[in-house]
């Protein structure tokens, strides 16, 4: 938790926020996100090196060509991710709600806090926005989760995405929120 959310949350919204982390590390959200991602971006390594036969071309060519690829790679993922993704904030919610806990200030204030909140297009939402709306969020509250469980996929694959060579996770905000929030700032 950046320190500064400690400081000047209101204790219940607080309290929201570390039920919604503590319960996603007890269901193992975070391991399955590595997982699911070492699959995704392991996929697109291999898939490049068999489509562009990089494995006969002199190695600075080949570190070039999986560069690019990887940078392709992660943009697909940055269309596709997101969707899948998203039933783990509406999962987390919902089991902070099953602790008698009322995370409605907490996500009414999140988009405050970040500068998004999604997309009054459903469908660009869908695909652009790893956490939806606060209308959407409070909407399905009272919802079951249809989708599988999978974990913050979008938003971790832009930061593991550097391991394919690619800095694609510098460039993209809608994905990763405000700048003074990314993990590798352009300044670094």
């Amino acid at each position: 938790m950046p320190e500064a959310w400690c400081q000047s949350l209101p204790k219940s919204e607080l309290q929201v926020e570390l039920s919604r982390r503590r319960w996603q590390a007890e269901n193992g959200l975070p391991f399955r996100t590595v997982i699911l991602l070492l699959l995704w971006n392991l996929t697109g390594c291999q898939a490049g090196a068999l489509a562009f036969d990089l494995g006969s071309l002199p190695t600075g060519t080949a570190v070039l060509g999986q560069a690019c690829w990887m940078t392709l790679w992660s943009f697909l993922g940055l269309l596709v991710l997101p969707s899948l993704g998203r039933a783990s904030v509406f999962a987390a919610d919902r089991a902070v709600a099953s602790m008698n806990l009322d995370p409605s200030g907490w996500i009414r204030r999140l988009p405050t806090m970040t500068g998004e909140d999604g997309n009054a297009r459903p469908w660009v939402e869908a695909i652009f926005y790893p956490i939806p709306s606060a209308a959407r969020r409070i909407e399905s509250l009272g919802s079951p989760v249809r989708r599988p469980v999978l974990g913050d996929l979008a938003r971790s694959q832009l930061y593991y995405s550097l391991a394919g060579l690619t800095l694609l996770g510098r460039s993209v905000h809608c994905n990763v929120g405000r700048p003074a929030l990314w993990v590798f700032p352009p300044s670094a």
